[in-house]
């Protein structure tokens, strides 16, 4: 992998990290093998939450791959902190999502002009009702008030 550079304040390159377990690994060794091939993505983590950790050896990826064993099984553990991380773009992307390299890197050249927020691609729209409106909703009213974390940059 290429080292980050500073790119208008920013790196150039990020993290990818993704939180799963034993029953998803064979979903897990399709998603690395694709979005290691994306040209900004340094390096991934794995946010391992239960079962028997794969080796590292498992995986076909272009960049380097870690696995991160967290003791309690939570959805709570991709927002813990990570010294080991290097870059200051992270994209936290669920490992049932797939989209294309042009996407992510689309999404990476926005959030490098925004690193204070949250730049993702599923908004919501919530009006105070206890109605649940997805996407479609936010897109026909034109606006968004949220964005979910399941694929989304945030700065370290």
């Amino acid at each position: 992998a290429q080292e980050p550079y500073q790119l208008n304040g920013q790196y150039s390159q990020f993290t990818l990290l993704t939180m799963t377990y034993e029953a998803r690994l064979w979903n897990l060794k399709m998603f690395i093998r694709h979005y290691s091939r994306c040209a900004s993505v340094r390096d991934i983590v794995v946010v391992w939450n239960k079962g028997k950790a794969p080796e590292q050896s498992e995986f076909d990826s272009a960049v380097p791959v870690r696995i991160r064993v967290e003791e309690l099984n939570s959805l709570n553990n991709r927002f813990k902190s990570d010294p080991l991380i290097k870059t200051r773009a992270v994209l936290e992307l669920d490992d049932d999502i797939m989209m294309t390299c042009d996407d992510v890197e689309r999404g990476f050249k926005v959030w490098r002009e925004h690193p204070d927020r949250i730049v993702g691609f599923y908004p919501r729209l919530v009006d105070g009702s206890l109605k649940y409106r997805a996407e479609k909703y936010a897109r026909r009213k034109k606006g968004y008030n949220m964005i979910l974390t399941g694929a989304a940059f945030m700065d370290t």
